[in-house]
């Protein structure tokens, strides 16, 4: 189990419409972590990714409306690997992130896609879930899996409203996405007084 100080930030991002450049360690599992240089420049991060003996091995670049926020190194999977989320777009209640997967072995990342949500967890099942806000009153769970490929992929949205009387259909309902939603998950879900925090690991993107 990877420490949470191994997939800290080692500097904080300052504030502002560009920040300077910061310096990150991505743990991996078993070997030493890479060494990742992320700075926010004319409208997008720029990454270069080090190996441990500082020779680099990656560069790309991701646009962002949202540089004043920090890039976090979290494991988006629960391989032990820290995976970079960077902020794409900051709103009132949620935020968009593009995700790069670790891929340990070759040193890289690989891009996964975007996940938008104001809560992140990893859930004991096994899926990566997106908690979103809309309003006052609607709360959505977008439950991902990785598919083959690494893509990151909607599996199934679990949506709750709160409101007088609503009819319990209304009050909670799941949607498939590329897989039917588990039945004894969403009953689960939607049991009455089950409004609270989903089980799993929260990932502090925020």
């Amino acid at each position: 189990m990877i420490r949470a100080a191994a997939l800290a930030l080692l500097a904080a991002m300052p504030a502002g419409a560009d920040a300077a450049e910061v310096a990150l360690r991505a743990a991996r599992p078993a070997t030493s972590p890479l060494q990742l240089h992320v700075e926010a420049r004319d409208g997008s991060w720029h990454v270069r990714v080090l190996d441990p003996g500082g020779v680099e091995r990656q560069r790309f670049a991701v646009a962002t409306e949202a540089p004043g926020m920090p890039p976090r190194l979290l494991d988006a999977d629960g391989d032990g690997a820290a995976d970079l989320w960077l902020p794409v777009t900051a709103g009132t209640a949620n935020a968009t992130f593009a995700l790069w997967r670790m891929q340990p072995a070759r040193a890289q990342f690989v891009p996964s896609g975007e996940i938008l949500g104001s809560i992140f967890t990893l859930h004991p099942a096994g899926y990566l879930v997106a908690t979103a806000r809309s309003g006052c009153c609607t709360t959505e769970h977008i439950f991902h899996r990785f598919a083959p490929d690494g893509v990151l992929a909607r599996a199934f949205t679990l949506t709750r409203r709160r409101g007088p009387a609503l009819p319990a259909a209304q009050a909670c309902a799941a949607q498939a996405g590329t897989l039917v939603p588990p039945a004894d998950l969403v009953q689960r879900l939607c049991a009455p007084g089950a409004d609270r925090p989903l089980p799993g690991k929260r990932l502090p993107v925020h």
